[in-house]
């Protein structure tokens, strides 16, 4: 028998099947409680990362990556699970398609790549040798001398199959993927600005400051 679940009414003895109480119409049927929805999001690769196709290295979710000190370039990375024995770096990505990978080498970046089909924009920090004058002595139209020295530069470059083009052939031959790259770039600063902003710990413009195309 069921009793009524009004406090003002209260009346009791009500056949189980009824429902709804003969006195003060209220309903007797209980409402079923709300599935409560998982919202926890699953992570790349089972959140254990998984072999890529160079040795020695992981491929894992950019969101289970932290920086650990400096920023950008000068950023020490780590995947917060840890790298299993044998590998030393890991390929940090943003989904499954591979498009933008991050590769990070003994806790340093070492590359960016941008992939569209069988071309790559790549993009990695290196140095390069400036010349500058140096002044001795009074007489500067005579003691002028010049001297060279490394400075850190971000470099680009396309590679097609793994061959660097010149900057020349770059030209003429991505023009049909660029489009393309311009889209995963601009994923950088829309669909995934909070990963890249917590990864570098900057803005994809500020990483890619005075960066010029590198050609062999």
């Amino acid at each position: 028998m069921k009793t009524c679940p009004n406090p003002k009414c209260n009346m009791s003895g009500i056949p189980d099947d009824a429902k709804f109480c003969p006195d003060c119409g209220a309903s007797l049927c209980l409402p079923k409680p709300a599935k409560r929805k998982n919202t926890a999001k699953s992570s790349l690769f089972g959140g254990t990362g998984t072999p890529s196709s160079i040795k020695g290295c992981l491929l894992v979710d950019i969101r289970q990556c932290r920086r650990m000190s400096g920023l950008g370039w000068d950023g020490m990375y780590e995947f917060s699970p840890g790298l299993p024995v044998g590998y030393t770096g890991f390929f940090a990505v943003f989904d499954e398609s591979l498009n933008i990978q991050i590769r990070v080498e003994h806790g340093k970046i070492s590359k960016i790549f941008f992939v569209a089909g069988d071309y790559e924009l790549r993009v990695w920090r290196g140095e390069k040798e400036v010349s500058y004058t140096v002044i001795e002595g009074w007489w500067i139209f005579k003691d002028l001398y010049e001297k060279h020295r490394n400075v850190p530069v971000t470099y680009f470059g396309w590679y097609k199959k793994n061959v660097l083009l010149s900057e020349k052939d770059a030209e003429k031959e991505v023009s049909g993927v660029s489009s393309t790259i311009d889209k995963l770039l601009d994923k950088c600063d829309t669909t995934y600005k909070k990963e890249s902003q917590d990864f570098f710990g900057m803005s994809w413009e500020q990483l890619m400051e005075h960066s010029e195309y590198f050609a062999s």
